[in-house]
């Protein structure tokens, strides 16, 4: 990668505002020149053609490139696939390469949220201004919209769906919370706001994340109810016998005793205690809002 960069030529121009230049040894060779060499280098060709030239060309330069594939430039593709340090060494050679946007307008702090990549993210959030945060692609999504939606890419792999529903929450709050504020109350070009398009995309995995908990709360409330009875007939329980003359436990003061005492004692305060949580789960409302703290605390207690 570094040696790559070394020779890379992508972003090196002359951009001093005037009209570009025609590369001599380039012209003396015979070659095909770029549609920056072909223009009017004394400026002599009227405005109307020189525009009409540049558009031409400009035109005809990204529908080859495309054609061949090469919709994305390297920062974007890097950014897309989570490659952070190459991301940064890019700008650290290239500072206009954070000015590229793929086909769909999207540039890289787009494409970094759109493929949940966070560690590229909080990179460009310490190093980019705010109007690329601003910056929405040709349907006007923002960063808030499109961390909104539910993608195909999940670097995270939680297991069931409720964790993978809290996990979805905390991106977006974390991308939303990181924006300008008035960011997250705008409307892309179908109407919808950021909230809009969480609830809408992810109706499905909240239908799944509640079916799963209620499952998962069903099986082990019935567990945690058995464990609870066998430890509260334990602790009723006086292991050797009592002494009939003094009324106290045969082996008081014995080790093994002491400890299955404290044991039996400990089990039935946490089986009751799993009880009540998987209760509390049956009986939730499995709002968008419930995921974020509330059903997975009460699953992992």
């Amino acid at each position: 990668m570094n040696n790559l960069l070394e020779v890379a030529e992508t972003y090196s121009y002359d951009d001093d505002g005037g009209r570009p230049k025609r590369s001599r040894s380039r012209a003396e060779d015979g070659e095909t020149m770029p549609y920056q060499e072909h223009f009017d280098p004394d400026g002599t060709e009227d405005e109307d053609e020189y525009g009409e030239i540049q558009r031409t060309q400009l035109a005809k330069d990204k529908e080859g490139r495309y054609g061949m594939g090469m919709q994305e430039t390297p920062i974007l593709i890097a950014a897309k696939n989570g490659i952070t340090e190459m991301v940064q060494k890019i700008l650290e050679h290239f500072p206009a390469a954070i000015y590229d946007v793929n086909l769909d307008k999207k540039n890289v702090v787009l494409l970094a949220v759109e493929n949940r990549q966070p560690h590229v993210y909080q990179l460009l959030l310490d190093r980019v201004q705010d109007s690329f945060l601003r910056h929405v692609d040709k349907d006007g999504n923002s960063a808030s919209h499109l961390a909104a939606m539910l993608g195909n890419n999940r670097p995270w792999e939680s297991p069931g769906p409720a964790l993978q529903m809290q996990s979805e929450i905390r991106w977006y709050e974390f991308v939303k919370d990181s924006m300008p504020p008035h960011i997250s109350a705008r409307h892309n070009k179908t109407g919808m706001m950021p909230n809009d398009i969480f609830t809408e995309t992810h109706k499905d995995l909240v239908k799944d994340a509640r079916k799963w908990l209620s499952d998962a709360a069903q099986s082990c409330s019935v567990v945690a109810a058995l464990i609870a009875t066998v430890a509260f007939t334990s602790s009723t329980t006086v292991p050797g016998g009592i002494k009939q003359d003094i009324r106290t436990p045969t082996l008081e003061n014995q080790p093994a005793f002491n400890i299955f005492a404290i044991s039996s004692l400990v089990a039935l305060d946490f089986s009751v205690t799993s009880v009540i949580m998987f209760l509390a789960i049956l009986t939730s409302s499995y709002q968008e809002n419930d995921f974020r703290k509330g059903l997975p605390r009460k699953l992992l207690a």
